[in-house]
């Protein structure tokens, strides 16, 4: 086991199964600077534990839920349900890219199919489409994906 991954496990030593405690404790037994890891950490959570919570104000947590939601109505308008409601709308150049794709599949996947029906071998031809079927379905099932990282990093 890496020093790397019983660092992290140490971390997580309370989630840790039985199995994977044994891992880290046979690679403790061989490895100084990872005991010495987690003597640090386990003081570190201890000293981290030991001090003082810091006090809130009693209204500050409702300011901040006021001041959320206002900015939430602001930015849908006032109508709140309509803001967590909504669901992006696909881009037109994503229907035409998916309408491509469609037709460019079957292009190649009619052809390999009845060239594979009548000769019961897999030829380059139908090699190669079901390479670009495999690729196609990829594709149209991590664009979606894709769509709401761009969206969310725009701020949308």
């Amino acid at each position: 086991m890496r020093c790397q991954d019983v660092e992290r496990l140490i971390l997580d030593e309370g989630t840790l199964g039985p199995e994977e405690r044994a891992k880290v404790d046979a690679h403790l037994a061989d490895c100084a600077r990872c005991s010495e890891w987690r003597e640090f950490s386990a003081g570190l959570q201890e000293r981290v534990s030991k001090m003082p919570r810091p006090k809130l104000s009693a209204g500050l947590a409702e300011k901040v839920r006021l001041a959320a939601q206002a900015e939430l109505a602001r930015r849908s308008g006032g109508d709140l349900r309509a803001l967590v409601d909504a669901r992006p709308s696909v881009p037109g150049f994503i229907w035409a890219a998916l309408a491509a794709i469609t037709v460019l599949t079957l292009a190649f996947f009619i052809p390999g199919v009845q060239d594979f029906a009548e000769n019961q071998k897999l030829t380059l031809g139908t090699a190669l489409a079901l390479v670009l079927i495999a690729q196609n379905t990829l594709t149209l099932l991590f664009a979606p994906v894709v769509l709401r990282r761009e969206r969310h990093s725009q701020g949308g």
